[in-house]
């Protein structure tokens, strides 16, 4: 027998049968419309805009080169005319080697209509054709990749890079004959570097008029940076430093170098006290250790040596050198002895001196190049090959013929016609020529 459910169940699921049917029939309400998101940029404008700039670095202090990041404060003018009336728009700003940014300036008391002498309030007052000035303050700490192959006579390049929108939006250009300069710089307080000016008195672009400490290139990225294949407007403000090596000369290389000399002195024990020239050889030896922990904690762990990394393993070789001489001779006979230790004391001492004599002449000849300033240049590397790289493009945009004698680099008459293509390649994909110089390996070839 089936047991039928109880009349009340049977009303009460058609009931509810009833009220899902008049559901599904019935048309669904209309949803709001969600509000729109805020725009990541600025409204796009309707022309190419011209945007002239200036940056005045008011203080450039504490160039770390542990972490290497360097902190500037810096204000930066923009300056632009509006296209419409009520516009809003204002320049996208983008530092890309920032790591910290802070803002000093009050939002509201950044832009400013140069022609009601007000701030900008929502764009109400905002007339087309109004100049529109934007002041604003800057406090910034910066990642750079030091070059410290040559420490402690290395010299580095600052830079702050600000990308902003398309290279067919927006264009930057000079707010003043010198765009960028460095104030207060008689109060620079790293006392471990040099300030330069750009470009040096060595420099046939040389103007007294035009010289800065603080050189600004307008360029752009490349388009193979970006996923949608677009080039960007770059700004590139560089300062160059160089370090004063005299504190590093005093306080560790004459110290090294004095510490070494004592290993020679162990030739004056006589050879049967092995344990004695020994002693001396260990504790010399420890004692370059612990310069050497002192250096390393001075630096970054940067994966090649630095020039004084070079000396420093050279004190250790001749110390470790001298210990070893004096164990193993113990394998030759006493008669053979004394004349063994002559001939290793006099080899091992000129050949120490000619090392010092090379290692400090390198030395001099660095800060020679520091003080006249030859290396203030854009590109890394010697001027002839920066110079010989800008007649290319140069030539490039003109006439690619004529570059044809510009490669011949072994002046035999012959060009590789694979690595012309790509250098009209790289010019018209707008590669700057310090790119150029990077990707092509020109430097090492000339």
């Amino acid at each position: 027998m089936i047991r039928r459910p109880p009349r009340s169940t049977l009303s009460s699921s058609s009931a509810a049968s009833d009220v899902y049917k008049r559901q599904e029939h019935q048309p669904a309400e209309p949803e709001e419309p969600a509000a729109p998101s805020p725009p990541l940029r600025s409204p796009v404008p309707k022309e190419m805009r011209e945007v002239q700039i200036a940056m005045t670095v008011t203080q450039l202090q504490k160039i770390w080169d542990v972490d290497q990041t360097f902190d500037v404060s810096f204000y930066l003018q923009l300056c632009w005319e509006a296209q419409e009336d009520g516009e809003t728009w204002e320049p996208y700003i983008e530092w890309r080697n920032a790591i910290t940014t802070e803002v000093n300036t009050a939002p509201s008391k950044m832009v400013k209509n140069l022609r009601t002498g007000s701030f900008r309030e929502g764009g109400n007052d905002v007339k087309q054709g109004d100049v529109l000035r934007m002041n604003a303050d800057y406090t910034m700490k910066c990642a750079e990749l030091y070059e410290l192959e040559h420490f402690p006579t290395d010299y580095q390049k600052l830079h702050l890079c600000l990308v902003s929108d398309t290279v067919e939006r927006i264009r930057f250009v000079p707010m003043r004959a010198v765009p960028a300069k460095l104030i207060n710089h008689e109060y620079f307080t790293q006392i471990h570097w040099q300030l330069h000016q750009y470009p040096s008195k060595s420099s046939p672009d040389y103007d007294p008029a035009c010289t800065t400490m603080v050189d600004t290139e307008f360029t752009c990225t490349p388009s193979s940076e970006s996923a949608t294949g677009q080039s960007y407007t770059k700004v590139v403000f560089r300062m160059f430093v160089s370090r004063k090596s005299s504190v590093w000369l005093t306080n560790t290389v004459f110290p090294l170098t004095m510490i070494t000399s004592l290993c020679f002195t162990q030739f004056a024990i006589p050879s049967t006290d092995v344990a004695d020239r020994l002693s001396v050889s260990s504790t010399l030896l420890l004692s370059l250790v612990a310069m050497k922990y002192t250096v390393s904690d001075k630096l970054p762990d940067i994966p090649y040596l630095t020039t004084l990394d070079l000396y420093l393993f050279m004190c250790m070789f001749f110390t470790v050198a001298s210990g070893m001489e004096s164990a193993f001779l113990t394998c030759f006979n006493e008669e053979h002895r004394a004349e063994i230790d002559t001939v290793v004391f006099a080899c091992g001492l000129i050949i120490w001196v000619v090392v010092n004599l090379v290692f400090y002449t390198e030395i001099g000849m660095r800060n020679a190049m520091l003080r006249s300033g030859d290396w203030v240049e854009r590109s890394w590397g010697h001027r002839r090959v920066w110079k010989r790289l800008t007649n290319v493009v140069t030539s490039l945009r003109s006439d690619p013929k004529c570059v044809m004698s510009i490669l011949d680099l072994n002046n035999d008459g012959v060009v590789d016609q694979e690595e012309l293509g790509q250098y009209i390649a790289a010019v018209q994909t707008h590669r700057d020529s310090a790119t150029i110089a990077r990707t092509h390996s020109v430097e090492k070839r000339t």
